[in-house]
Formats: structure tokens, C-alpha cells, sequence
């Protein structure tokens, strides 16, 4: 298995630093002289907003489907609209919905989606 890593350094409001460290696996099989690597098809974006439109509108500039997921209270929400497909993930509480693991689990197996994308923001 073959993994590219990528490290971003970010320069925070107050002048300090701080590292995010993306790691993409693909996997490679090879028979014989041949060798195919897989291409990511499809992503879950486990976000809403600003941010998740912004993942969705670059994914599909790269020719990547998108999965969304929504809660009750976002069901109308532009993030829904813009993706390719959307699964519902519980009530509106976040604790309920977009912080519980196991159903963006499930909803990534559900759909088909290969890698699952979460957003860290530090101050913005």
C-alpha cells in the first residue's frame, strides 16, 4: 500500500503555528509488470456551511462526487443542495448528529464514499 502525506503549516491570529498533516491512502495492486492505483471517486464531507461548500465546489472541479450529511435542522441548507447525494444523520443537536461517529460511519459505508472529510478550524 502506497500513502502520500502532505503538511500544511498555518499561521494562527496571534502569530503562532500549527501543523495539519493529511494522509491519503491508495491502493495499488500489481500483476506481474502492471501496476493500477485506484482514484478517489467519492467523498463524505462531515461538515456544513462555508467550509463544506468549499470542499464540494473543489471535489467537483477535480471530477470527485460528494456525499453530504445533514441534520433535521439543515434539511434546505445550501451544503445539502450543492452535493451529489445527501444522508440524514439525526436532530439538530450537533452531539446528535455531526459529532456522533458512527452514523457519519454508516453513511460513508452507506453511500459508497471513500474517504471521509472533517474540518479543524482554529479561530475562524
Amino acid at each position: 500500500m502506497a500513502s502520500m502525506a502532505t503538511i500544511l503549516r498555518r499561521k494562527l491570529h496571534d502569530n503562532r503555528h500549527f501543523l495539519i498533516q493529511t494522509r491519503l491512502f491508495s491502493l495499488e495492486s500489481s500483476s506481474h509488470d502492471t501496476k493500477t492505483t485506484s482514484r478517489i471517486e467519492k467523498i463524505l464531507i462531515a461538515n456544513r456551511g462555508e467550509i463544506a461548500c468549499r470542499i464540494m465546489r473543489t471535489a467537483k472541479r477535480l471530477g470527485i462526487r460528494t456525499v453530504a450529511v445533514y441534520s433535521d435542522a439543515d434539511r434546505d441548507s445550501l451544503h445539502v443542495k450543492s452535493a451529489d447525494e445527501a444522508v440524514h444523520i439525526g436532530p439538530p443537536p450537533a452531539r446528535l448528529s455531526y459529532l456522533n461517529g458512527s452514523a457519519i460511519v454508516e453513511a460513508a459505508i452507506r453511500t459508497g464514499a471513500q474517504v471521509s472529510i472533517q474540518t479543524l478550524r482554529f479561530g475562524f
